[in-house]
């Protein structure tokens, strides 16, 4: 009896002692994990913003030299150029705003058509700007899903804006839209006939600060805050390549 008692008790003490190692790795890793995304942030940020500051310092320098000079319309454009460098530090900040904080969502009864429709007109500039086409599929008037229409605008409209610059250099420049009603779900779907997304980004493709494209032209944030939102809409959001070539974003939102 007291050789069992000692193996029970040697057991438990056996077992504080595992349970107490898996609770230190798990603080451990938690904490490498949050100093990996911090590291991958301040990269970033200091990659983005670094060149609009050079730029800021470049274009005020310049301006002090020509206002001495008495040169006023060159002083003006380079003020210009200081606002476009302020904007887009303001996007910029926006955007890690934008990720950060946990958004408030209160969903309501939000009309799919007026979403799509509101969203295609948003990204007309750019649409002409590439010359492509965007068809949008007729969609029932009646259709409503649980959403904040705001945000839902912005997935819809990160989304275009992310076709529009995969079609951008495509034989065939064309987005198509379409809205399907599945019982108790509504599935939006666009899809792009550019060259589809890489084998090796697919799997990261709504990873915060992942992007391939090149400096200056975002954070890498914006399918990541899409995700974020359709999430805390009670949705999700897809992505897969289409055959021969392209590619299809989804998303699942509750009908209303």
């Amino acid at each position: 009896m007291l050789a069992a008692n000692l193996s029970l008790g040697d057991k438990i003490e056996a077992l504080k002692s595992t349970e107490s190692i898996l609770r230190e790795t798990r603080d451990s890793a938690v904490q490498a994990g949050k100093l990996a995304v911090l590291g991958q942030m301040a990269a970033g940020i200091s990659h983005e913003v670094n060149q609009p500051l050079t730029a800021l310092h470049t274009y005020t320098d310049n301006a002090v030299s020509l206002l001495e000079m008495g040169r006023l319309t060159d002083v003006r454009e380079n003020l210009g150029f200081i606002k476009q460098m302020a904007v887009r530090m303001g996007k910029i900040v926006g955007e890690i705003k934008t990720f950060a904080r946990k958004p408030t969502v209160e969903r309501l009864e939000v009309r799919v058509g007026d979403v799509i429709r509101q969203a295609v007109m948003l990204v007309d500039t750019r649409r002409r700007q590439v010359g492509a086409q965007i068809d949008v599929a007729p969609i029932d008037d009646g259709l409503m899903v649980w959403a904040d229409l705001q945000r839902l605008e912005q997935v819809i409209v990160n989304l275009l804006l992310n076709s529009l610059d995969s079609v951008a250099e495509a034989s065939e420049k064309r987005i198509e839209v379409c809205v399907t009603n599945e019982n108790s779900h509504v599935r939006i779907t666009i899809i792009d006939h550019g060259p589809g997304i890489a084998a090796d980004v697919l799997p990261r493709l709504f990873e915060p600060f992942f992007t391939t494209k090149t400096s200056g032209q975002g954070l890498g944030l914006g399918l990541a805050i899409s995700r974020m939102i359709v999430a805390e809409l009670g949705g999700r959001i897809d992505a897969r390549n289409l055959e021969p070539c392209g590619a299809e974003f989804t998303v699942v939102l509750e009908k209303a």
